[in-house]
Formats: structure tokens, C-alpha cells, sequence
């Protein structure tokens, strides 16, 4: 099962992912209510994290104990965004509580 959001009308819920189409590119931007996305906090200082788009290694330092609002988590790998950046990354999710 896979815990899903619509951006039309900020609705959660919880479907079955063969349910699920392929993704398709959106054609503007949507927005979203931070208060509905899962948060994830580092269990551990993190030295390195992955680019969005192809999973090349970036160095960073974050401390123990930052949150990350979760966008989506697959068997090794949780989707993040860093809000005062703007930005998104992969990061293992043995880092993660």
C-alpha cells in the first residue's frame, strides 16, 4: 500500500499501488500544505545524500535530529525536500526515524 495526496484537493488516503497509473509530468506547479506531508528526522549526522535526478552522491554535513518532509519512500531510499533550500533529494533510509 502506498499513502497518496491529491494536489486538486488536498485529500490523504491510503490505495493499493498496482492501483496506481504511471506518474505523468505535471503542466504547472502545485502547491501543497506542508502540515499534510510525513516528516522524517535524521538518526544519525548524514555526510552524504543524492541528487533528484540521477542519484550521484553529494557531500553534505547535516546534524543529528533535522526533519525533512518525506515526498516519497521507496525499499531504499526516501524522497525529501529541504524547505530552506528549496531543493529535493534522495537519502537512505537507514539515516532516517
Amino acid at each position: 500500500f502506498r499513502k497518496i495526496l491529491s494536489p486538486a484537493t488536498q485529500a490523504t488516503g491510503w490505495t493499493h499501488e498496482g492501483m496506481l497509473k504511471p506518474l505523468q509530468a505535471l503542466q504547472s506547479p502545485v502547491r501543497v500544505d506542508p502540515r499534510l506531508l510525513a516528516k522524517v528526522f535524521a538518526k544519525r549526522p548524514i555526510e552524504k545524500i543524492f541528487n533528484y535526478t540521477d542519484q550521484k552522491p553529494v557531500s553534505v554535513k547535516i546534524p543529528k535530529g533535522s526533519g525533512f518532509f518525506q515526498l516519497r519512500r521507496d525499499q531504499d531510499k526516501t524522497l525529501i525536500f529541504i524547505s530552506q533550500t528549496g531543493s529535493l533529494y534522495w537519502i537512505d533510509n537507514k539515516d532516517l526515524l
